[in-house]
């Protein structure tokens, strides 16, 4: 038996649309939004027209997701191994940094103690044949703090020129302070090593040493002007940091360069008191222009 829709339950018909009526673009609109709606239809059974199904777009990407602005590293992402080693290589990392801080720091930590004890030298200058005693113990004094200088610019030296991360980030000093350093490190090595040797040799040949040690002096003091007004900011900023309560703790080993520094005068010191001794034997034998 045909299922048939009861008269009472059927949607009447829409009015059929005339395409000649209207403009051309109105009518052919009219007659594709008819066609397109699935309408009553008794012979299916059916008394309600049936929206079609909007159709599904494909143009879809299947490649990798863009990047989100400001997308942070999200560490449950990572696997446990993952995550040991990113942290063991950030702690590296500010291990370096604190290296650098370090390294800077005890540099101008000694070099605020030679300057100090630099100034004192000069002064004797002024009156060098008063002043031989204070001038030889003050010499001897300066020696292992110069020692320690020149480790810890050496040490950044050595350091950077191998490609170190944090020591490249941070960067050379200027480029003529660069070229003057070793310069500066040789006379300064052959303006104490004379001075020592003056102390030493046979009579015969103080004359040719005193003379060494006066030559040296004027090239040392010329390059060590430059060295100096080239670093004094740093220097002032530098110096007192591992000493000021405020300051001591931003970077770890305060205590350990202020024991080095002063371990280093200490040593300077002993070494004064040895050698003091030697002034009044050299003084008797005619100092640096011996007789016959």
């Amino acid at each position: 038996m045909e299922n048939r829709v009861p008269e009472h339950r059927r949607a009447p018909r829409p009015t059929p649309v005339d395409p000649s009526r209207g403009t051309g673009r109105n009518a052919a609109a009219g007659v594709a939004a008819l066609h397109s709606r699935n309408w009553p239809d008794p012979e299916r059974g059916t008394d309600r027209w049936e929206e079609p199904e909007p159709e599904r777009s494909t143009d879809r990407w299947d490649g990798p997701e863009p990047e989100r602005e400001n997308d942070r590293w999200d560490r449950s992402e990572l696997s446990e191994h993952e995550r040991r080693l990113a942290v063991r290589a950030a702690r590296q990392a500010r291990r370096a940094r604190m290296g650098v801080e370090s390294n800077a720091r005890l540099t101008g930590l000694t070099a605020g103690v030679l300057l100090v004890l630099l100034a004192a030298e000069g002064f004797t200058i002024l009156r060098i044949r008063q002043l031989v005693t204070p001038h030889v113990f003050i010499g001897m004094l300066l020696l292992p703090p110069v020692l320690v200088k020149i480790g810890s610019t050496g040490w950044r030296f050595t350091r950077y020129y191998r490609g170190a991360p944090a020591y490249r980030r941070k960067g050379p000093p200027a480029p003529l302070l660069r070229l003057l350093g070793p310069v500066l490190v040789l006379l300064t090595g052959l303006l104490i090593g004379s001075g020592v040797a003056l102390l030493l040799v046979p009579t015969s040949l103080r004359r040719d040493v005193y003379f060494v040690h006066k030559a040296s002096f004027v090239l040392w003091f010329g390059v060590m002007a430059i060295h100096v007004l080239g670093h004094i900011v740093e220097t002032t900023s530098l110096a007192p940091a591992d000493l000021v309560r405020r300051t001591r703790d931003d970077v770890r080993g305060a205590r350990a360069r202020v024991w080095l520094v002063s371990t280093s005068l200490v040593v300077g010191l002993v070494l004064a008191l040895v050698t003091v001794p030697l002034v009044g034997h050299w003084l008797a034998t005619g100092g640096p222009y011996p007789s016959g």
